[in-house]
């Protein structure tokens, strides 16, 4: 725990180099001197260097702790020396940077302590959401399956790479997707040694989109004095509250991490705006869109009517081609440096940067329409239905479901759907990482653009922004096909638009309603983090269980159990290199977790690849066990490469002829309810009520042989009796026991075999210290 937080120190570290570079600038200036945008300008700046290291390390395949830890020593090194050298150069306010920071702080303290007891309520809320979510986000894994799936075994893959180039998978997710937040956590992974840390990129992003929101919310407006203190605790109280970001802040996936790109963006251009020359604003907004590329793709849709408007406003302001030229170049080119690297990978496997082009094919309205737009709209918007009141529930889905009759389009229209019959209204109430929506948060933004259409030409800058933010939804309704987790892939949206909520609704609405609508969003955040099925923390059941069994909580004890066994297989069967066969909905970090545990220190390499990806497996590769799911098809070649199989329940292994040697003995001991290996030396095993249960495991099938001597007590042999051996629950076979020596052979199939040893009469008195002793057993296994 102390080597692993030492090791992430400069991690951090650097960021705050980056952090007190960015004051130096504002206290020359160079950008706004609140805190806030320091600390936007800060995440670029420290999420660009990241990327850098990344990128470099993996040119060389050295992205490990040794490579990390060097590359960020280095930084800081750098960071720290020319913000010291700045700041001796300045004037008082930069040289006295802590001697501020911290009167400033007791400041603010002071002054909170003085606001309105409903404002200091609000903020209370947010510190307790946002500090509870980060405990559940520390102490507790992910159940998310996408995160399962692609998410974090792209960072294993990379990890034991030592790059991130691409690898050969039948999930292409793991490939063709926005890489920056798996960025993040293969670098807390590397460095803390773990994955513990791994929901916390999500986590920091929900912090840093209501810091930024806050700020927003009063760039928009010209409230002054307690008006502007309130509708910045609002905005940052709406953005801690949405149930998407609830949900989404305490996984690994990308939408907060998106989200907060996007939200950068806002703030950057509103800043650039007051600013037009400053080319640091200009390279911090190319920055975070090129951040926010590289994080998902979908910041495309949200990005490009706030790029557009800003460059439209660039030109009519400085009518000077040249000028324009250039600086849309330099944007371009900042953007660019960031997202090519990802690019040029995705295009020399699929042919395009944006990955797969089926995927693409597949994931876009065909044919582009109004009517099928509005149909996307409409059922987009019956994701935010749910509003956990069955009647208000029941009635929005009538109202919505009666607009969308007027499109004329069915519900389940493919050329509008990507999956099939996945549409339907929401009736039961349902929180999980996937489908949860923000039911109040839509009316208070309907409320918010009522407003302003009221108030027409009054509020110019409040107007300006929801338009682009709804005109980013239209783009996303026009272009994406309608899918039942669009809720999380809008959470951009949501984010974008709090600052405008608040500041619209902080300077129309009494006091009381706003009070209102603050009780109301929290109330229904508990609810959330109550109910979410994806993190049931206040189940005890779960509560219970190890980390990895957490993380499978949702899949059955038996599903945990079953890997785990198939884990400890691969161990004992010494094989160094595991192939798998999995497809692109079949997690397969559970079990690189499971092996992790068990010091497994060998490769893991997906096999019989069947898309673009399959040339790029790496030569040399020869695995001994081939992980499957049952019921995959596998190629006819397979067969003479992995002649023996086992199955885990879900999971299948198939074996080769070297790792199938291998075989395991165990017996069952009824009152300590637990099983106890049996090693090929002599040992005493006791009957319980006369019987002992046997376990044996092996690939193959065989011949076990036992041989044993029958104790009725301490060196009193068992006469006159017989065992009775059975197998399976099938064969019985009965063998006589005479003076006590017992020899048995038993036939058994292959994978595990449930054996039995009972006598048939009892032993006496002395029953309890019944058993057999120097017991020693033999298996001979037979030819496939």
């Amino acid at each position: 725990m102390i080597f692993s937080l030492l090791r992430i120190l400069p991690l951090v570290g650097a960021w705050g180099g980056c952090y007190a570079l960015c004051r130096e600038l504002a206290a020359r200036r160079r950008m706004d001197t609140d805190r806030r945008m320091s600390f936007l300008f800060a995440c670029a700046l420290w999420s660009a260097l990241l990327t850098g290291i990344t990128e470099a390390s993996s040119l060389f395949q050295s992205l490990n702790q040794t490579t990390l830890l060097v590359g960020w020593i280095l930084v800081n090194v750098i960071l720290w020396t020319f913000a010291g050298r700045q700041a001796s150069e300045s004037g008082k306010l930069s040289r006295s940077v802590p001697r501020v920071f911290l009167s400033e702080c007791r400041l603010r303290f002071s002054e909170a302590a003085l606001w309105p007891m409903d404002v200091r309520l609000m903020l209370l809320s947010v510190v307790h959401i946002v500090l509870f979510l980060g405990v559940v986000a520390l102490l507790t894994p992910t159940m998310n399956w996408d995160s399962l799936t692609y998410h974090l075994p792209r960072v294993m893959h990379w990890v034991q790479q030592g790059s991130v180039r691409h690898y050969p998978t039948d999930s292409i997710s793991q490939l063709q997707m926005g890489p920056w937040a798996a960025f993040a956590q293969t670098h807390l992974f590397l460095l803390w040694g773990s994955d513990r840390l791994a929901n916390m990129v999500q986590w920091t992003a929900m912090i840093g989109c209501a810091i930024l929101a806050s700020w927003i919310a009063v760039k928009l407006t010209s409230a002054l004095g307690p008006t502007a203190i309130r509708l910045q605790v609002f905005a940052a109280l709406l953005v801690v509250t949405l149930p998407t970001g609830i949900v989404e802040a305490i996984t690994p996936q990308t939408d907060y991490v998106t989200a907060f790109w996007f939200i950068s963006l806002i703030a950057a251009g509103l800043e650039w705006t007051g600013t037009p020359s400053s080319l640091t604003l200009l390279i911090a907004a190319a920055c975070v869109v090129g951040l926010g590329i590289l994080t998902k793709i979908t910041t495309v849709f949200w990005a490009f009517p706030f790029c557009a408007a800003a460059g439209l406003w660039f030109i009519n302001k400085w009518r000077a081609p040249g000028k324009v030229a250039g600086r849309i170049l330099l944007f371009t080119l900042v953007c660019l440096a960031l997202v090519l690297p990802h690019f040029l990978r995705n295009t020399g496997i699929y042919g395009s940067p944006a990955g797969a082009r089926s995927t693409q094919a597949g994931a876009l309205n065909s044919p582009l329409s109004l009517s099928g737009a509005l149909s996307n709209l409409i059922r987009n918007a019956a994701l935010h239905a749910n509003t956990g009141i069955p009647a208000l529930t029941d009635g929005l889905s009538r109202l919505l479901a009666a607009l969308h009759a007027l499109t004329g389009r069915s519900p389940q229209d493919p050329a509008t759907t990507l999956y099939p019959d996945s549409f339907e209204s929401p009736r039961k109430f349902k929180i999980n990482d996937s489908e949860a929506g923000n039911p109040y948060h839509s009316i208070l933004i309907l409320c918010a653009v009522l407003s302003i259409a009221l108030r027409r030409g009054r509020d110019r800058r409040l107007a300006i922004c929801a338009t682009l933010l709804l005109t980013g939804m239209a783009i996303f309704c026009f272009l994406l096909r309608w899918q039942p987790w669009h809720s999380r892939y809008q959470l951009p949206f949501f984010v974008g638009f709090m600052p405008v909520v608040a500041a619209s609704l902080s300077c129309r609405w009494p006091r009381w309603a706003l009070n209102t609508a603050a009780a109301v969003v929290t109330g229904f955040a508990v609810v959330v983090v109550a109910k979410n099925e994806t993190r049931p923390i206040f189940i005890p059941a779960y509560l219970a269980r190890t980390w990895t069994g957490k993380m499978l909580y949702g899949y059955g004890p038996l599903y945990q159990e079953n890997l785990a066994t198939l884990a400890g297989d691969i161990l004992k069967s010494g094989c160094a290199e595991v192939g798998l066969k999995f497809s692109a909905d079949d997690a397969e970090y559970p079990l690189w977790v499971l092996l992790r545990e068990g010091k497994f220190v060998g490769r893991i390499e997906n096999v019989y690849v069947e898309n673009e990806s399959a040339r790029l497996f790496p030569e040399g590769t020869n695995p001994c066990v081939l992980v499957t799911m049952t019921g995959r098809s596998l190629p006819a070649e397979s067969g003479q490469s992995f002649p023996y199989r086992m199955e885990y329940g879900q999971v299948m292994a198939w074996w080769s002829e070297k790792a199938s040697d291998w075989r395991e003995l165990s017996w069952f001991d009824s009152e300590s309810g637990s099983s106890i290996a049996i090693s090929t030396n002599a040992c005493v095993i006791p009957f319980r009520h006369r019987i002992i249960p046997l376990y044996f495991r092996s690939p193959r099938a065989g011949n076990l042989r036992l041989v044993a001597r029958a104790l009725a007590g301490k060196d009193i042999p068992i006469t006159n009796n017989s065992l009775r051996a059975t197998v399976g629950g099938g064969t019985v076979e009965s063998i006589p026991v005479g003076d006590g020596q017992i020899v048995v052979s038993l036939r058994l199939p292959a994978c595990q075999g449930r054996s039995s040893l009972a006598l048939v009469e009892p032993v006496g008195t002395g029953s309890a210290d019944a058993g057999l002793n120097n017991f020693q057993w033999q298996f001979e296994p037979l030819a496939p």
